[in-house]
């Protein structure tokens, strides 16, 4: 499970951004027993809402995490881009010389190890990157690999960009740094026991989920086989039937899915009707898609960064899929973003839960901070998404 998410300078995105799925140390998380997971005495969100202006930055945050697991994906060259980097970044100087630097933090905790995994980079390539883990939190991190760019010559910065690689269980080595992929790619690919737990749970478990179109759009596009295990399984149709309480069953077209499945409905009177999936509303086309990957939450355990899972979703409904995630025994989490105000509760979510993210009005960088950095919030403050439509917390329009 993630316990922490940290990086600087991406798209909007200028300073250090501190995303953390823990719960308070205080009794108040009592109130909320469901919302939260125990490994190893370590207490860990399995749900977390972000919520802000439009343009604020808050597609920029997921896609920040899918930017990260990309270079997971594929053993090429590692490197920032202009057009990744901050705008202030890329044109604070004015002369060319911009600061690409780009830097990203993960704290995981899996099979009863946490995990601490840094990367920065910037044009040339890895600056520096490292895997550490420890067994419990009053423990120091020790390292299991850790990647060091040596002394680059100003004058010429192609003559010396030689990574140093050290790992306990191997000799200190070099490496040209340019055109290079992540070191922990390499070690797995060797079969690394150390880092093979840390890096597939990035690749099988995180899952960032951020497009333009609907998802159901993409679902269509992207049929993944995946997907047909899942709609075999009745706990998948459970979660469907989240939507509508009247759907009896799902009959699953294998060539086009999500167009021509049928979803059958039972009257009062007991009788059934059906209707293809592309012909029924918008909500029920979109939560078809989103219930493969709350499936993939309760049952896989996975670390799902969604955003704006509920755009066509009833708040209602909207608020069931999420009690129905906190209500239930896993191991999985689900952080999205959202413009539902009724979501920002302190009946039904700590106030770590609940983040904001916005533009500052100086410089349009986008900022991050949940509701728990206001000390005089109090749980008993009624209807506090009054107080964020009043602009209180920041993350609205303003003239």
């Amino acid at each position: 499970m993630l316990l922490s998410y940290h990086f600087k300078n991406f798209l909007s995105f200028y300073d250090w951004v501190h995303f953390e799925m823990i719960p308070p140390a205080s009794v108040v998380k009592k109130r909320f027993s469901d919302n939260y997971r125990t490994i190893e005495k370590c207490d860990i969100l399995k749900t977390s809402i972000i919520f802000g202006e439009n343009a604020g930055g808050k597609s920029n945050f997921i896609n920040s995490i899918g930017y990260l697991k990309s270079f997971f994906e594929k053993n090429d060259v590692v490197r920032s881009y202009r057009n990744t980097i901050n705008n202030r970044c890329n044109s604070e100087l004015n002369d060319g010389n911009c600061n690409t630097s780009q830097e990203f933090e993960l704290s995981a905790i899996i099979n009863s190890q946490i995990y601490l995994y840094t990367l920065k980079i910037d044009h040339l390539g890895i600056v520096k990157e490292e895997l550490s883990c420890k067994t419990n939190t009053k423990q120091e991190y020790k390292s299991i690999f850790s990647a060091t760019r040596l002394e680059i010559d100003e004058a010429n910065e192609k003559k010396l960009t030689h990574l140093l690689v050290a790992k306990k269980s191997n000799k200190n080595s070099e490496f040209e740094s340019k055109g290079i992929g992540l070191f922990i790619t390499k070690f797995a690919i060797i079969g690394d026991k150390e880092v093979l737990p840390f890096y597939e749970w990035v690749l099988n478990k995180l899952t960032p989920v951020s497009y333009d179109l609907n998802y159901s759009i993409v679902k269509e596009f992207r049929q993944e086989d995946e997907d047909f295990r899942i709609f075999q399984d009745s706990r998948f149709l459970e979660i469907f039937r989240l939507v509508d309480s009247s759907i009896e069953r799902i009959e699953i077209d294998l060539d086009k899915p999500y167009r021509k499945s049928k979803v059958v409905r039972k009257r009062y009177d007991g009788s059934e009707f059906e209707v293809e999936i592309e012909r029924d509303s918008s909500g029920v086309k979109e939560f078809f898609a989103w219930a493969i990957q709350i499936y993939g939450v309760i049952y896989e355990n996975k670390t799902v960064f969604a955003d704006e899972m509920d755009k066509v979703l009833n708040p209602v409904l909207s608020d069931r899929v999420i009690s129905y995630i906190n209500g239930s025994d896993h191991e999985g989490q689900f952080i999205f973003t959202t413009h539902n105000i009724y979501h920002m509760s302190l009946k039904k979510h700590m106030k770590e839960q609940l983040n904001i993210v916005t533009k500052e009005r100086e410089n349009l960088d986008s900022v991050l901070y949940s509701i728990a950095d206001f000390q005089d919030i109090r749980y008993d403050t009624p209807n506090i998404y009054e107080l964020y439509m009043r602009g209180v917390f920041g993350g609205t329009a303003y003239e």
